[in-house]
């Protein structure tokens, strides 16, 4: 019932219908139980979902984009010229380790131009 009602969810935020039919669902089960009970109704989820195949997978990372964007309103006064330069430094930076830095609540220290910049 849980794929079911996030897969429904997951339609309606993309704006898909159940209607339309759709390749590969791909599942993260938290636990064994739930993929023993993802395996055990296999296809009541592929019909009421209208989807052809199921994949489960032990590790999500590989499903998850990261990108970051500076927020030029909190920054901009304080670093004002150097912006650009900010925003270049973290578009060669590791994004998944700075993703994880800033989703832990940890600021991201960068270096530009010979100063730490704090964000």
């Amino acid at each position: 019932m849980k794929v079911v009602r996030l897969g429904r969810s997951a339609r309606n935020a993309a704006g898909m219908k159940v209607r339309q039919p759709l390749a590969k669902l791909t599942v993260k089960p938290a636990s064994d139980g739930e993929k023993n009970a993802i395996l055990r109704n296999e296809k009541q989820i592929l019909d009421e979902l209208n989807i052809k195949s199921l994949e489960l997978v032990a590790d999500a990372s590989g499903l998850v984009k990261h990108s970051l964007k500076p927020n030029f309103s909190m920054l901009g006064p304080k670093y004002g010229k150097l912006m650009p330069k900010i925003q270049a430094v973290l578009a060669k930076s590791d994004l998944d380790a700075l993703s994880a830095k800033t989703l832990s609540g940890e600021n991201v220290e960068l270096e530009v131009e010979g100063q730490t910049v704090v964000t």
